[in-house]
């Protein structure tokens, strides 16, 4: 048996907010910056190819890009791109991006 002496009266919570059909529909908005740490390294990988495309009928032929990337640049771009492989190995490709200066004692 309940004793109803004891028992508290529950009131439901105020909301003071409203939604949009587009919050309802589809959750509420995430920032952009925020967005983008969510992405898997995969999800990552795509975002930035589908950037760097949309922006390639901005390329001018002057202009210097570099893209640092772990994956091999495809077959058909290896003739038309200079590409250098940051090896952190003194002896083969580059060193790092910024000059290495080893320290003289």
């Amino acid at each position: 048996m309940v004793d109803t002496d004891i028992m508290l009266e529950l009131t439901p919570p105020e909301h003071n907010y409203s939604c949009s059909v587009s919050q309802v529909a589809f959750g509420v908005p995430i920032p952009k910056q925020a967005r983008v740490q969510l992405f898997s390294s995969e999800d990552w990988e795509v975002f930035i190819q589908e950037w760097a495309h949309s922006l390639k009928n901005e390329y001018a032929i002057d202009q210097q890009i570099i893209i640092f990337e772990h994956v091999e640049p495809p077959a058909e771009l290896r003739g038309h791109i200079q590409l250098i492989e940051f090896t952190k190995n003194p002896n083969q490709g580059r060193y790092r991006f910024f000059p290495h200066y080893p320290s003289v004692e």
